[in-house]
């Protein structure tokens, strides 16, 4: 009897080191974004001189600062007409800031709802003309796809544009390049809720693929909120399911402690500031106005 209770004993002792290591390894793995980059000694030596959030060789931001309870939320491939104009009532009523990668040729189609998120205080980013995956084309071709993406802004709003995401993260080293030397700052994300519905012509997309990508509002929730920790840059796509689900996202992450701030105001609070102007106006535009601005003489 006396064995049989030690025997019990041990099994105890030992289903709580494992559930306790089971705890322990969720959390590094949560904190470090993948058990891959916890076990990882480059990780760890780009997160001691803060390269894990922004990458000043390549100007890549990666995260914001893990020291403040804030988010970052973005929204990529629009604008989409009617869900785009319920996304910024629902961002202006609860007065949170968000960053729209738009693509070139869905700007020209909806040059208005450009304007309104510029009037708004919404940020605007370059998510190329098209929507290739850069990595396919030629560099010249990439380039050319942001050029063309920035010149569209310009043409509708007066201002250029200084955030750039490339399609479905397919960058590397010289496309990075390119993006900086058009004077961009590439943005990344941590967080996302796999609201997206990728083509069926997209090489290797399934039925099963696209079928288990169908999601409920709560669903594209819950994805995002069990899945935040302070600096998180989330990423959201312009459609009208997730239109649906950003209440919810927001309410949710409210309660739980989190400020919405945007990429320029994530820049500043990183452990190596940022000084980024979103969306500035073109000099001859900020000419124009300073002419409108003047004070005319007192006629006496």
């Amino acid at each position: 009897m006396a064995r049989k209770r030690k025997l019990v004993r041990r099994l105890v002792a030992g289903a709580v080191v494992l559930v306790g290591l089971g705890v322990g390894l969720n959390y590094l793995r949560h904190q470090t974004e993948g058990l891959k980059n916890a076990f990882s000694p480059e990780y760890w030596e780009k997160r001691a001189i803060g390269e894990d959030e922004y990458v000043p060789r390549t100007a890549y931001f990666r995260r914001g600062p893990r020291d403040r309870k804030e988010v970052t939320l973005t929204l990529d491939d629009g604008p989409h007409g009617q869900c785009t104009t319920d996304e910024l009532a629902i961002l202006k009523a609860e007065k949170v800031p968000a960053t729209f990668f738009v693509v070139g040729k869905k700007m020209r189609e909806y040059p208005g709802l450009i304007k309104q998120m510029v009037a708004e205080g919404q940020e605007v980013g370059n998510h190329t003309e098209t929507h290739p995956r850069l990595d396919t084309v030629t560099l010249e071709a990439a380039q050319k796809e942001i050029e063309d993406c920035g010149k569209d802004f310009e043409k509708i709003t007066g201002r250029r544009m200084t955030l750039f995401r490339p399609p479905g993260m397919h960058e590397n080293d010289p496309i990075l390049a390119v993006a900086k030397n058009l004077g961009y700052h590439t943005v990344g994300w941590n967080v996302a809720a796999a609201d997206f519905t990728p083509s069926k012509k997209d090489k290797g997309v399934t039925a099963e693929m696209l079928e288990s990508l169908k999601a409920t509002p709560d669903q594209i929730s819950d994805r995002i909120t069990a899945h935040v920790i302070p600096g998180a840059i989330i990423l959201l796509h312009d459609q009208p399911i997730t239109a649906q689900a950003l209440p919810k996202i927001i309410k949710t992450l409210r309660e739980e402690g989190y400020t919405f701030v945007s990429c320029r105001e994530a820049l500043s609070h990183i452990d190596h500031p940022v000084a980024l102007e979103a969306d500035p106006l073109l000099p001859t535009k900020v000419a124009a106005k300073r002419d409108n601005l003047a004070v005319s003489p007192v006629h006496r």
